[in-house]
């Protein structure tokens, strides 16, 4: 709904209740989510690749952890992240990543495009 801060909150809530939980890949997606568009790219990276562990076929996450370890200066993470994320999602383009992660706000798009540009997703 455009308040991360908010999301951030509810999911480790959430998440701490509920630590078993058969969402958890959801809950971890979103709040990886939800910190990298407020700009705290370590956390982002380290929840998105707790995601990855428990569903590595999903590819949202991987999309997450390449643009965070990105933006965090993390170049190698970056790398694996962006080539599992190629393997996984061989479409995608920074042409077309609005149609393949739709995005609400225009500046979480934004930040998503600069940072899988750094981690090497082709335009």
């Amino acid at each position: 709904m455009g308040d991360p801060e908010v999301a951030i909150e509810h999911l480790a809530r959430a998440m701490r209740l509920s630590p078993q939980d058969p969402h958890m890949i959801s809950m971890q997606t979103a709040s990886a989510s939800a910190n990298f568009f407020v700009g705290r790219y370590a956390e982002a990276w380290s929840l998105a690749e707790m995601a990855v562990r428990e569903q590595p076929e999903y590819g949202f996450p991987r999309c997450i952890a390449a643009a965070s370890a990105a933006l965090a200066g993390k170049p190698e993470a970056s790398r694996k992240a962006m080539t599992a994320l190629r393997q996984l999602m061989h479409n995608l383009r920074i042409a077309n990543v609005n149609e393949l992660v739709p995005l609400r706000r225009q500046q979480d798009l934004d930040k998503l495009v600069e940072g899988l540009r750094k981690a090497g997703l082709p335009e």
